[in-house]
């Protein structure tokens, strides 16, 4: 605004000046005019004495000099012949003939005006004298004053037209600004937003502050969201808790009374001899490879429902590395041996896909032992003591083993056509200083990059499936409460699916004689 006012100020003096110095030209002007008509007045006076040739050899000079403004002399015998005519008027050129060609359109000239009076001669014919007012003379003057005016303003206009630009890109450099942080806000990123600077424009404060307060409450909402997703998380993982160590004291014990009374019965059995003792035999032996298939499921499933055991303070305080890789190459395992009794050996061909499974250590500072910053944890073997004695915290851990469970269970149901699974797992340390206390614990930042890849057919609207079912949207709420960041997504050339979850937590180094007892385990 300021601005604009100062352009509007310089413009009225601009004009004021410009039309202060066309005032004095046009009041000099029509001195000079008033004053060269007095002249000519003066001049025709004494021509009534003059013979003819003289009068009109006065006329031809007062003729020459075409000193009248907008009037024309005109002197004509007795007999109307001219003898004085005024000399042609000068045709202007450019913008300004155009313009008086449009005034003479839209507002036709009138009746000319004259006037005239009888000059006597000294053979008695008298002559008359006319004059004749120029309208056109007079409007090439009002033209050229209007297009001057026309420039003046159209200068004004142009400058107030730059400084509205310049005014409404300072407004609206903050405003890409505000956009840039409401883009980040919608991917849940409100810091772009909290270190935006104070607005120059008083709207785009007050929408600066709401936004502000928005993400605030957006942030509480989420936060509570979250903390609402893990505790529904950590409940059901208690009741799978709850449920083992049911099934392991109440069935598993019967479990294992009722195999020692069939052995009892058979060591019985075995002592007497006969046809009618022989099928009992038999039959004994059946229900002990049964109750031992029975116990063998029901350690599966206490795995599956506890697969780290039972909760205890070591489960608590954290999960080795090596602990988890064992118990992510007991799942891929497991699927290997589905339908191992079919007649292909290829995975691929007797409805299995093919399970293949990776964990890279990346590590800056290569502290893993080998001074690589990449290394292969699962291939090699000189990374045990390494992997055991470092710990992840219980709950990212647990995460990872029921996204491997939940994604390899679904590759198998529903990735169609699909013949190869992958599985990865990719720790990425940060380069932060190591203690010099080999006893002490340390925790470092650490960021865990999970993906499951199969070359299926894979997913026509991956939001669909994610609505549709329980497991990929368990997956994602499993994620999206620890905070990390969960993708679905076309595998490699378009084909298969592969999906990722990004979790940060910290990777936490044990001490040497905790390390050695889980090596030992």
């Amino acid at each position: 605004m300021r601005r604009a006012s100062g352009v509007a100020v310089l413009t009225l003096l601009v004009a004021l000046i410009l039309g202060g110095r066309q005032a004095a030209e046009d009041t000099d002007q029509e001195v000079d005019a008033a004053m060269a008509l007095a002249h000519v007045m003066a001049q025709l006076q004494p021509l009534s004495t003059l013979d003819d040739p003289s009068a009109r050899q006065r006329l031809a000079s007062l003729g020459s000099t075409g000193v009248l403004r907008h009037l024309e002399l005109q002197v004509t015998d007795e007999q109307g012949r001219m003898v004085l005519s005024p000399a042609p008027a000068q045709k202007p050129e450019g913008p300004i003939s155009l313009m008086m060609a449009l005034h003479r359109h839209f507002f036709p000239p009138g009746e000319r005006r004259t006037i005239a009076w009888a000059m006597p001669r000294p053979q008695g014919r008298a002559w008359t004298l006319s004059l004749v007012a120029s309208a056109e003379s007079e409007r090439e003057e009002a033209m050229s004053g209007l297009l001057d005016s026309i420039g003046l303003l159209l200068t004004c206009v142009l400058g107030m037209l730059a400084v509205m630009r310049f005014n409404l890109a300072c407004a609206f450099r903050p405003l890409r600004q505000l956009l840039a942080a409401m883009a980040e806000l919608e991917h849940q990123r409100d810091g772009p937003l909290q270190q935006l600077p104070v607005m120059p424009v008083q709207e785009l404060e007050q929408i600066r502050l709401a936004l502000r307060q928005l993400a605030s409450s957006l942030a509480d909402t989420e936060s509570q969201r979250r903390l609402l997703s893990h505790r529904i998380l950590t409940l059901q993982e208690d009741e799978r808790q709850h449920i083992a160590h049911e099934l392991h004291d109440e069935l598993g014990q019967r479990l294992t009374a009722l195999r020692l009374d069939l052995n009892c019965l058979a060591r019985q059995l075995g002592r007497e001899s006969g046809p009618q003792q022989a099928g009992l035999q038999d039959s004994v032996n059946d229900l002990t490879r049964h109750c031992t298939r029975l116990q063998a499921d029901l350690r599966g499933l206490l795995t599956h429902l506890r697969p780290f055991g039972p909760t205890g303070a070591d489960v608590q305080d954290g999960i080795s590395v090596a602990r988890l890789i064992e118990l992510l190459q007991s799942l891929v395992h497991s699927w290997a041996t589905v339908e191992s009794d079919a007649a292909s050996d290829d995975p691929g061909e007797r409805g299995v896909p093919r399970m293949q499974m990776s964990v890279s250590l990346h590590d800056p500072r290569g502290s893993a032992g080998t001074g690589s910053s990449l290394i292969d944890l699962e291939a090699d073997p000189g990374q045990r003591r390494w992997t055991h004695g470092h710990r992840l915290p219980r709950e990212p851990a647990l995460a990872l083993y029921r996204l491997s469970q939940e994604a390899l269970t679904n590759a198998v149901r529903h990735a169609r056509s699909a013949r190869t699974v992958t599985l990865q797992l990719a720790l990425e340390l940060a380069e932060t200083a190591d203690t010099t206390d080999p006893a002490s614990p340390v925790a470092r930042p650490l960021s865990l990059h999970w993906t499951c890849t199969d070359d299926g057919e894979g997913l026509a609207e991956a939001s669909r499936a994610t609505q549709r079912g329980n497991g990929m949207a368990g997956m994602r709420e499993r994620v999206w409460s620890l905070g990390g960041r969960w993708t679905c997504e076309p595998g490699p050339n378009g084909r298969g699916l592969r999906l990722r979850a990004d979790l940060h937590t910290r990777l936490h180094r044990v001490r040497p004689h905790e390390a050695m007892a889980s090596a030992a385990s």
